[in-house]
């Protein structure tokens, strides 16, 4: 669609760009992971005995995160089955989870304030330093605190110590705690899973991103030199990423060209491009879908769904709503005379003052043809009354004059208050009735060309 020398987008083509954009975001993902697998050492594959060693060893990694989660889980299925426990009985409860949940340092809950209750608690460093990871931990954890999920995350003290964190929040809809928290003391966990598994001449460790979680004692005695490869595995449990690695002799990977890098990139950039059309053409579709396309103002469709909504809040909380049904005198005249691109800049006018004149709260929306339609949430007979009357003074002129001399163009406006027992059709409808009635005078002040 032209529009005065330029493209003007609608939804035939937001559909096309969100087809074409997930097709160039498919393509190019593939051509980066197919880049990634070829910049790849050829000999990473590992030899059979390491490989073995590695996998047990993750899954035992992944069987002891699972079992410390059941600790806050435990609480929470204790806490929403009784929640009027008091706080002796609750460090009762913890305690009892404690003997069977080797290296946990400290457990209890936070309010929805962010203060911590301790049933265990924390051992080691001064409850300073606990309370200060904690805040770090939900910190990091909130986006999936709102959502309502588990959080799991790996948070390093002052002191060097790390402390492996377990957040679970409670599914109660009111209370006095949010969230169930659980710490255990990581470095001996580990050293307690790993040293069953791998024998004690092997070298390996424990790394997040490049970050050195876990080092056995024959790491630096066979540390790998700079460019030795190493057997690798990733551990994964919910959000938590490490990499399990472990020395093994092998020659050095040949260099890959410079190209495949360069195409890794192109491909990665091409593929975020995608995504990103992708979720502006999704963005622009949903907003084709709740507003009109002439006036910007939201739909019929839309408009009904909150109207339904607003009726349903206001009959719950026992408040005001009314209703205000706009016609807009004469317009029938007006395409007639100056014709339909003159009758679509007057609705346009009309739109925007009745946007002026209305509250940021009011829900106003194009109805049909020259009918508007609006919502005025806590507005009593009084209030809308008053509303009403002031848009039927409304006396508009716009820059239709330069193309048609048109006279200025007034509004007749139908009022109805929700009552008890209405339907939110019922409330429209005593809106439409009351247009027709009191609209008498201002059909005979329809606008007429100007001499």
């Amino acid at each position: 669609m032209l529009a005065r020398g330029r493209m003007t987008l609608n939804s035939h083509h937001a559909r096309w760009l969100f087809v074409g954009c997930l097709a160039v975001a498919g393509f190019s993902g593939a051509m980066a992971v197919t880049s990634y697998v070829a910049l790849r050492p050829p000999d990473r594959r590992f030899p059979k005995p390491h490989q073995e060693l590695l996998q047990q060893a993750s899954r035992d990694l992944i069987q002891a995160m699972e079992q410390r989660r059941q600790v806050p889980l435990f609480l929470r299925d204790a806490l929403e089955k009784a929640p009027n426990l008091s706080d002796a009985e609750r460090q009762a409860l913890a305690r009892s989870v404690a003997e069977r949940a080797p290296y946990l340092l400290a457990a209890g809950a936070v309010d929805r304030a962010g203060g911590v209750t301790w049933w265990i608690l924390p051992q080691g460093p001064p409850f300073a330093e606990s309370g200060a990871t904690l805040r770090e931990a939900l910190r990091r954890a909130r986006w999936r605190n709102l959502l309502g999920l588990s959080s799991q995350m790996l948070v390093s003290e002052k002191s060097g110590r790390d402390l492996l964190i377990f957040l679970e929040p409670l599914r109660m809809l009111s209370g006095r705690f949010q969230n169930l928290v659980a710490l255990f003391e990581f470095k001996s966990l580990v050293e307690d899973v790993l040293q069953q598994d791998i024998p004690s001449w092997v070298a390996i460790r424990l790394m997040e991103d490049r970050r050195v979680l876990y080092r056995s004692e024959a790491w630096p005695a066979m540390g790998p030199p700079a460019g030795t490869p190493v057997a690798e595995r990733q551990v994964r449990f919910e959000s938590i990423r490490w990499i399990l690695q472990m020395v093994r002799e092998a020659p050095s990977a040949a260099k890959p060209s410079r190209w495949w890098g360069v195409g890794t990139v192109a491909a990665v950039a091409l593929a975020v491009l995608g995504v990103l059309g992708m979720f502006w053409a999704a963005d622009y579709l949903g907003r084709l879908a709740m507003t009109d396309e002439l006036t910007g103002l939201y739909n019929r469709r839309f408009f009904l769904e909150r109207w339904a909504q607003e009726v349903e809040r206001s009959k719950r909380y026992q408040r005001s709503l009314s209703c205000l049904l706009i016609d807009v005198n004469g317009f029938k005249q007006i395409n007639d005379l100056a014709g339909h691109p003159t009758g679509d800049r007057v609705l346009k006018q009309i739109a925007q003052e009745l946007k002026r004149q209305l509250r940021v709260s009011d829900i106003l929306a194009r109805f049909g043809g020259d009918e508007f339609i609006v919502a005025l949430p806590e507005a009593g007979p009084a209030q809308a009354a008053l509303v009403a009357e002031k848009l039927r003074r409304l006396s508009i002129v716009g820059a239709w004059k330069e193309t048609f001399p048109l006279g200025p163009v007034t509004l007749s406006v139908g009022l109805a208050q929700l009552k008890a027992g209405d339907s939110p059709q019922q409330v429209i409808e005593r809106a439409d009735e009351d247009l027709y009635a009191t609209r008498g005078e201002a059909v005979e002040a329809r606008p007429i060309p100007l001499p």
